[in-house]
């Protein structure tokens, strides 16, 4: 921690990895014990416990918030607790809507590996926000964003998984993953909305096609495509999954791939900066 602005090392960092890793803990915790309990106790204790996992890395976000004086989310590792927050409640849904019980696995996996990694990579937490980032726009967009990547990583398990599985109703199982798509893809294109009205506010113009927008614009397309094609050829599992799978790699370029990319380095404005 070498910035002026930097938490003191032995003040508000070394609280805030307390707090993260005692949060994160009970919540796999009870994220599993949500899973066991989708085949054991029924569609309450499935719920239930993932919901409680999923409230306590919640209070451990809040609390960062405090501590911080803004929400957690500038650096790739802040993004990750988000969507493990997010992971779990868009997994309940999915279950309780549809009674999917293998979307609990997948979002309890998903959120682990996330909390893993921000212990083997741990952030350099800062106070403030660069001048671009002090903007009213900034929670809005990147929450909806977040939002977007945990309903269409959700629908896109889904897809995938009407492959290799049988469901008593594949059309039904089709069209509740279609829906999924559709509200994730609602997100993000409020996502993106939200994006280019911070542009304008910020650089005066709305759209710039800088690397991230790019590959924001080909994930839209790709979802969109599914959400069309699938009018056209319901029964088409596979090439459904295709284009599911087609689009989610480009969801991972947009969200953490672009930094890896030499044509974002210096360049692009999307960056997740560590200081």
């Amino acid at each position: 921690m070498v910035a002026s602005n930097a938490l003191s090392q032995k003040g508000g960092t070394g609280r805030m990895e307390r707090l993260g890793l005692i949060g994160a803990i009970a919540s796999i915790v009870f994220q599993l014990a949500g899973c066991y309990g989708a085949w054991r106790f029924g569609r309450k204790a499935g719920a239930g416990y993932t919901l409680i996992g999923s409230l306590l890395l919640g209070a451990c976000l809040l609390g960062w918030t405090f501590e911080l004086g803004r929400p957690p989310m500038q650096t790739l590792g802040e993004t990750r607790l988000w969507y493990a927050f997010l992971l779990p409640i868009v997994g309940t849904g999915v279950y309780l809507c549809w009674h999917f019980r293998w979307i609990l696995v997948f979002t309890t996996g998903l959120s682990a590996v996330f909390l893993l990694l921000n212990g083997v990579y741990p952030d350099h937490y800062v106070r403030d926000l660069p001048p671009a980032l002090q903007s009213g726009w900034f929670v809005p967009h990147v929450l909806f964003y977040m939002v977007s990547y945990s309903l269409l990583g959700s629908a896109t398990f889904w897809g995938l998984s009407l492959c290799w599985r049988k469901p008593v109703h594949p059309s039904q199982g089709q069209v509740s993953c279609r829906q999924l798509v559709r509200l994730g893809l609602s997100f993000l294109t409020l996502g993106m909305l939200t994006g280019a009205c911070w542009a304008q506010d910020a650089w005066g113009h709305y759209w710039g096609w800088d690397p991230k927008e790019t590959w924001a614009v080909l994930t839209w397309f790709g979802y969109l495509l599914y959400v069309h094609l699938y009018p056209v050829c319901p029964h088409r599992t596979g090439w459904l999954a295709l284009v599911l799978c087609l689009a989610f790699i480009c969801l991972q370029c947009c969200w953490w791939g672009l930094s890896f990319l030499p044509a974002a380095q210096g360049n692009s404005l999307h960056v997740y900066g560590y200081s």
